[in-house]
């Protein structure tokens, strides 16, 4: 009998433990794979976005720019562009998005950039509340002190009301450009209050003040003015710039043709 239990029984328990030791090695090949995979794959990700970073020159020296809910982006001006581009997280994550992970912009593009917002201060006011009777203060306050201690225990303390102002900075910074020559449409970006500085550092002639200052010195048309042509380059030139819409510029063109 023992010896048909060898035959029969033994075998299959080698067999199990063959098979659980086998599952574990198994196991552990799919876990050491799966692993080097997934190395392998963030190796190539930063390997793409350093070359990324060649191939559009981001200086080592790029300053630093944050687009709220989007993520932090370097900037530089490279040539006639201003370039914007994605730190790791935006690249990887924002780029199944509509939220692109570089922008390229031609400085001629760029109508202005302008601090939209305010600073607000509120005034929080906590505590109060409390009052009113509580049994057990009056019962403790009656044993030490009879019915006047009573009252006056059962007396619930008042917190104390407390008020505090509370800067709340809501300031960004818009920066507007058009997307082709004829001014037709534009975009804005939005950047955190702290990129300001940058942005007065790389392109100070297109804030929003240079712009209002050369909208306002847009050329007069003076009718008794024998050089038409002369203006009409000028008036070029402000449309080449951006400060005259394509409308605006054939609007003036014409008026002083008509002159001719």
């Amino acid at each position: 009998m023992w010896i048909m239990f060898f035959i029969v029984f033994v075998p299959i328990i080698i067999g199990l433990i063959h098979f659980c030791f086998s599952e574990k090695n198994n196991t552990k090949d799919y876990v050491l794979n799966s692993q080097n995979k997934q190395s392998q794959e963030i190796n190539k990700k930063i390997s793409d976005y350093e070359q990324k970073k060649i191939e559009y020159k981001i200086p080592t020296t790029a300053k630093s720019v944050f687009m709220p809910s989007v993520g932090r982006y370097f900037i530089c001006k490279q040539n006639n562009f201003l370039i914007l581009f994605g730190d790791s997280y935006v690249f990887y994550n924002k780029q199944k998005n509509s939220i692109q992970s570089i922008y390229v912009i031609p400085i001629d593009f760029i109508l202005y950039y302008k601090i939209q917002g305010e600073v607000r201060y509120e005034m929080q006011i906590s505590g109060g509340g409390g009052g009113g009777s509580s049994i057990k203060g009056a019962v403790v306050g009656g044993l030490i002190a009879g019915s006047a201690g009573a009252i006056i225990g059962s007396r619930n303390k008042i917190n104390e009301i407390k008020s505090e102002t509370v800067k709340k900075d809501e300031r960004i910074v818009e920066l507007v450009y058009i997307t082709n020559k004829n001014n037709e449409n534009s975009l804005s970006l939005f950047f955190d209050y702290n990129s300001l500085s940058v942005f007065s550092e790389l392109i100070p002639e297109k804030s929003y003040e240079s712009y209002k200052k050369n909208k306002q010195q847009i050329i007069e048309i003076n009718p008794t003015n024998k050089d038409i042509f002369l203006q009409i380059e000028k008036l070029a030139e402000l449309k080449n710039k951006n400060i005259l819409t394509e409308e605006e510029f054939l609007e003036k063109k014409t008026k002083l043709l008509s002159q001719i």
